[in-house]
């Protein structure tokens, strides 16, 4: 089976003879048929299929009548395709079709090829570019065949474009639903991975949660690394002996001072530094704050009577109290007590604590608390008011003097504040 057209596309024949078959060769023609350009140029008889003949734009196709054959043009590419024979309705075809399905193909993929009407449309007439028209724009009065011709185009064109619209339509409609499908996949994946997250930053919060508690049984060595890692003001670590040695020097220094203003001690080093029930970490930490202390020089003070000072570090006061004086320190001799009080005759129990005992009795308030909490008005002792000074005059005799004085010079500022007193007036003599 070959399918034939001609050079427009135009018209197209359907025949079941292959192309070695078709051999132009027609009998039974007259004279006057033979004579004729189409039998003359080239014509064979085929056998029609299932496709037959279709005519794309019947109005492009002209028939004539040569002796017992219609012959048929195409009147856009002027070429002569078919005859049909009046009588027995045998078809005869050009040579001069084309017959190749790949030049067929390339002829519907050139620039001159109209989807619109199915064929191949010249882009120029006679070498001059086509002009603009319009279905009005021919002039005179239109033939029927040029009317029929006009709105077999104008229903073309207008059942093109319908069905190009609602093709349109349904590839937006295609894409739409499918842009909305994934756009539901990324929305699922992105919850599913904010859940994902969410759980690996509980995960991490717990975990630091648990490594911020401070462990009941951490060992002595690993609690002071720890603390000498958060002390701001870092202090080497002496030996046992020379810290006592250097308390009892302390002591004797502090003995013959007067008083002395309480130790400036940062408040994050004792706050940093953790609890423990280890007497020789206790020993430690009080032999630091003590070396602190007696590293910085204060100005002294004389001693008031009626004043009581802070016995410990921890009794100090962020701000002043009702009844409650900044003094100096009492002597650190006062609130320790000697080798003998505090040990016995077993050499292995812990040395003592300075000023351990005095502070206990002295407390109110827990000290485990991890900020300075000012001791509350009632434990600490009232400050008595000084007495008056009511001295009497050391000579009486001077104090009359002293009146009359006073009075002049009352009498004169007076007078030149607000001029002379009035005259008094004569009374006046009854009428």
């Amino acid at each position: 089976m070959v399918h034939l057209t001609c050079s427009c596309l135009n018209i197209r024949l359907h025949v079941r003879e292959t192309v070695e078959a078709l051999v132009p060769r027609v009998t039974g023609l007259t004279s006057t048929e033979t004579l004729h350009s189409f039998f003359s140029k080239g014509a064979c008889l085929a056998t029609l299929s299932l496709g037959g003949i279709t005519e794309g734009q019947k109005f492009l196709v002209r028939t004539s009548l040569i002796g017992n054959w219609v012959i048929h043009e195409c009147l856009n590419c002027h070429l002569l395709t078919h005859a049909c024979h009046a009588v027995n309705g045998s078809v005869a075809v050009s040579t001069h079709l084309i017959n190749d399905a790949a030049k067929i193909q390339m002829l519907q993929r050139c620039e001159g090829y109209s989807p619109v009407f199915n064929m191949v449309l010249p882009t120029s007439l006679d070498n001059r570019p086509l002009p603009p028209l319009s279905p009005t724009d021919f002039n005179g009065t239109h033939l029927p065949q040029t009317e029929e011709a006009l709105g077999a185009i104008q229903q073309q064109v207008s059942k093109f474009l319908k069905k190009a619209e609602s093709q349109v339509e349904s590839n937006i409609r295609a894409y739409t639903e499918q842009q909305q499908s994934a756009l539901s996949v990324l929305q699922i994946r992105a919850k599913r991975d904010r859940q994902t997250i969410m759980r690996i930053l509980a995960n991490l919060q717990t975990s630091f949660e648990e490594q911020s508690e401070d462990p009941l049984d951490m060992d002595m060595d690993g609690a002071r690394g720890f603390t000498e890692r958060n002390d701001p003001i870092a202090i080497p670590q002496y030996k046992y002996d020379e810290d006592l040695n250097e308390i009892e020097n302390e002591g004797i220094i502090h003995e013959e001072a007067d008083t002395t203003l309480p130790p400036l001690v940062s408040i994050q080093s004792r706050v940093s530094q953790p609890l423990s029930m280890n007497p020789t970490q206790g020993i430690t930490v009080g032999v630091r704050n003590l070396r602190l202390s007696s590293s910085i020089t204060v100005p002294r003070g004389k001693s008031h009577g009626n004043t009581r000072v802070a016995h410990s570090l921890d009794a100090e006061g962020l701000f002043d109290m009702d009844g409650m004086v900044e003094a100096n320190v009492m002597p650190p001799q006062a609130s320790y007590h000697s080798d003998e009080e505090e040990t016995d005759d077993s050499n292995d129990e812990s040395l003592p604590i300075p000023g351990g005992r005095g502070r206990e009795r002295q407390r109110e308030m827990a000290q485990s608390v991890p900020v300075s909490v000012p001791m509350w008005q009632g434990s600490r002792a009232r400050v008595l008011p000084e007495p008056l000074n009511n001295e009497r005059p050391s000579d009486i005799d001077h104090m009359a003097a002293s009146i009359q004085a006073l009075a002049r010079s009352v009498h004169s500022t007076s007078v030149d504040l607000f001029g002379d007193l009035p005259r008094p007036g004569k009374p006046r003599q009854p009428l």
